[in-house]
C-alpha cells in the first residue's frame, strides 16, 4: 500500500470516530429531549383529565369521556385511566386499548413516586394526583407518532450525512496526501536518475524550511559526502596503483638486470642496497596509505585527550630529533597567554604526531640546510604553530592542490615522495577542527 493511501486511511480513522460520536450525541440528546417532552405532554393530559373528573363530579362519566376525547391535544393511541384510593378504576377515556395494571404498580406510585416505562410501543406514565382530599393514581399512555417519525428522519439524515462526509473526507484526504507528498515524489524521481556517473546532480531545494525542505537538504548533503567519497576513492585508487607500480617496476628491473650475468660482490651489494631502499619507500608508502584509508572510514571512532599545546609540540620536537639525527629542529615560543587553560587542546596523539612529523620531515627534506624552525604563538583567541624552512617554496598555481592525495608540485618531483603526506596532514588537521595553510615569504 502506498504512503498516500495509508495517510488517507489514517485520516479517515481519525475523522470517522469523531464524526460518529458527534452524530450519536446529537441523535441521543434529541431522543432524550423527545422522550422527556412527550412525558410532559402525558403528564399534562393526565392532569387535565383529573381536573375534569374532580370538578365535574356530577357529570356522567360517558359525557366526560366525550368531552375529553374532543380535546385538541389528544395523543395518538391515548389511554388515560384514573384509580381511586382502593385501586379501583373510576374513569378511562379509551376502552379499546389496555395496559397491564396491578395493585403493586399502583401502590408503588402512591408515595409520590411517578413511574415511566414502555409497553406495546407506547410510553406509559403512572403518577399520583392529590387534590381536595382526593388521592388518585393516574396512568396515561400514548404513542409519540410525530416525535418518533422525526427521530427516524433525523437518524436517516445523520446516517446519510455520515456516509457522504466520510466519502468527501476520503477524497479530500487522498488529494491532500497526494499534494503533501508531491515533493517526496519529486525527490524519488530525481534520486532514481542519480548514479555513480552523475553524482554531481542535486535536487532543487524549496524556499521554505519545513520537514520536506530539511529532508531534501539532508539528501543533498549526503550526495555531497558520497560524491566526495567516490572522488577520494577514485583518486586514491588511481594514485595508489601508480605509486605502487613505480617502486615495484624499479625492483623488478634491477633484479632482472642482475640476473642476466654474473656480477661482482660490490655490484650485488649495490643492487641489494638499491632494492632495499625501494622496499623501504614502498613500505613507507604502504603505511601512509593504510593511515589515510583508516582516516577516511574510521574517523568517528577516534579518542581524544587534553594536553597543553606547548607541551605537545615540545615532546614532538624531542622525539623527532631523536629519530632523525640528520635533521635540525629549532622550537621557538613567541607568545603565550596568561591563562594556561587557553593552551589546552584535545588531540588524538598518534594522529597529531603523524601530522607534525610529516610537516617537519617535508620542511627538512626540501630545505637546503635540512632545518626546520617551529614557532608557537598563542593568545586568548587562537593558537598558531608554524613550520618554517628555507626550501624553494611552492608555486602559486600548486598551492591549492598540494593537500590532494598523490599530487606533487613541480619543485618536489626531483625529491623522493608519494604525495600522501600533506593529504594525510590536511585530513588529520580537519579532524581536530583546525586549519592548515601554506605561504611563501619573499626570498
Amino acid at each position: 500500500m502506498q504512503l498516500r493511501s495509508r495517510l488517507t486511511l489514517q485520516f479517515l480513522f481519525a475523522v470517522a470516530p469523531i464524526l460518529l460520536f458527534s452524530f450519536l450525541v446529537i441523535y441521543y440528546s434529541s431522543a432524550s429531549f423527545r422522550k422527556n417532552e412527550f412525558y410532559v405532554r402525558l403528564e399534562q393530559r393526565a392532569t387535565t383529565v383529573c381536573e375534569l373528573l374532580i370538578n365535574a363530579d356530577k357529570i356522567d362519566k360517558s359525557i366526560l369521556a366525550i368531552v375529553d376525547n374532543a380535546q385538541t391535544n389528544r395523543l395518538f393511541r391515548e389511554k388515560i385511566s384514573v384509580y381511586d384510593s382502593q385501586n379501583a378504576e373510576i374513569y378511562t377515556n379509551n376502552d379499546t386499548l389496555a395496559f397491564r395494571v396491578n395493585n403493586n404498580l399502583l401502590n408503588s406510585v402512591r408515595p409520590n413516586n411517578p413511574l415511566r416505562y414502555t409497553e406495546n410501543e407506547r410510553e406509559v406514565l403512572a403518577m399520583p394526583y392529590y387534590k381536595n382530599n382526593n388521592r388518585f393514581v393516574v396512568i396515561a399512555a400514548g404513542r409519540d407518532r410525530y416525535g418518533l417519525a422525526k427521530m427516524n428522519n433525523l437518524r436517516n439524515t445523520l446516517l446519510f450525512l455520515f456516509i457522504i462526509i466520510i466519502c468527501i473526507t476520503a477524497i479530500v484526504g487522498y488529494i491532500y496526501a497526494t499534494r503533501a507528498l508531491k515533493p517526496i515524489s519529486t525527490v524519488i524521481s530525481k534520486a532514481e536518475k542519480i548514479s555513480a556517473k552523475n553524482l554531481g546532480e542535486r535536487i532543487d531545494e524549496p524556499p521554505y524550511n519545513d520537514e520536506i525542505g530539511r529532508l531534501i537538504k539532508t539528501f543533498n548533503n549526503m550526495l555531497e559526502r558520497i560524491e566526495e567519497s567516490f572522488n577520494i576513492q577514485r583518486v586514491f585508487m588511481a594514485g595508489a596503483s601508480h605509486e605502487l607500480k613505480n617502486p615495484l617496476t624499479a625492483i623488478t628491473s634491477q633484479l632482472e638486470v642482475i640476473q642476466l650475468k654474473e656480477r661482482t660482490n660490490e655490484e650485488y651489494k649495490h643492487t641489494i642496497a638499491s632494492v632495499f631502499d625501494d622496499i623501504k619507500e614502498l613500505n613507507k608508502m604502504a603505511v601512509q596509505l593504510i593511515d589515510f584509508g583508516q582516516l577516511l572510514y574510521e574517523s568517528k571512532s577516534l579518542t581524544y585527550v587534553s594536553i597543553r599545546i606547548d607541551e605537545l609540540v615540545g615532546n614532538f620536537v624531542d622525539l623527532f630529533s631523536k629519530n632523525n639525527p640528520n635533521y635540525t629542529v629549532v622550537f621557538n615560543i613567541e607568545h603565550l597567554p596568561d591563562d594556561e587553560n587557553k593552551l589546552i587542546v584535545k588531540v588524538n596523539h598518534p594522529l597529531i604526531y603523524t601530522a607534525l612529523n610529516n610537516l617537519a620531515e617535508n620542511a627538512c627534506k626540501f630545505s637546503a640546510d635540512s632545518k626546520v624552525v617551529i614557532v608557537l604563538f598563542a593568545n586568548n583567541e587562537r593558537i598558531n604553530v608554524s613550520f618554517i624552512d628555507n626550501g624553494p617554496g611552492i608555486a602559486d598555481e600548486d598551492k591549492k592542490f598540494i593537500f590532494e592525495p598523490f599530487y606533487r608540485s613541480k619543485n618536489a618531483i626531483a625529491t623522493k615522495g608519494h604525495g600522501i603526506g600533506l593529504a594525510l596532514v590536511a585530513k588529520i588537521i580537519r579532524l581536530h577542527k583546525a586549519t592548515v595553510q601554506v605561504a611563501n615569504n619573499p626570498n
